[in-house]
């Protein structure tokens, strides 16, 4: 695949999955559904053209194909878990004054609270239900690392400064 081809495509995928995860986040789609999105453009983040896109870092537009492709690469292979984590915390509630709020405006609610004491319960009671999904956080950034390492970089922070021109 041409550079010119592959950017056309990738442009197509950035606006489906961002199309996605504002339909979710913004409640207008109660599930992220990105596996199928990836599923769809795999052949954007297939090994092949990952070290295809990564060998066209030589001059900028390249450099951001490259960065696209093994994030891409990265992204597609925790999307389940991604999914999983968010859809979980989309259904998530906190029990509030008695109600079920839904987690992702139970801190609208903590922002809005006079009193400390209450501030203080709540801001428990929404890190209760953040620690929850903690395993599948930290499972996900595992197979980020191994999936940094797979491509030949040392370590995924290693892949961001090399590929991302992200100095951590």
């Amino acid at each position: 695949m041409t550079l010119a081809a592959y950017e056309a495509e990738a442009r197509e995928f950035v606006e489906a999955i961002g199309r996605e995860h504002y339909l979710n986040g913004a409640g207008l789609k109660p599930t992220l559904a990105i596996a199928p999105l990836f599923a769809r453009y795999r052949h954007l983040f297939a090994r092949p053209a990952v070290e295809t896109a990564l060998a066209w870092r030589s001059d900028r537009r390249g450099a951001h194909l490259a960065r696209f492709a093994a994030t891409g690469y990265l992204d597609d292979a925790v999307a389940s878990l991604d999914e999983e984590i968010t859809n979980g915390l989309t259904a998530a509630t906190v029990e509030w004054d008695g109600e079920p709020i839904p987690y992702r405006l139970a801190s609208t609610r903590l922002a809005n609270e006079p009193d400390p004491d209450r501030r203080h319960e709540l801001e428990r009671l929404i890190q209760t239900v953040t620690a929850r999904f903690n395993p599948r956080r930290r499972e996900r950034w595992e197979q980020l690392h191994s999936e940094a390492r797979s491509l030949g970089f040392a370590s995924y922070r290693a892949l961001c400064e090399e590929v991302g021109a992200l100095p951590l």
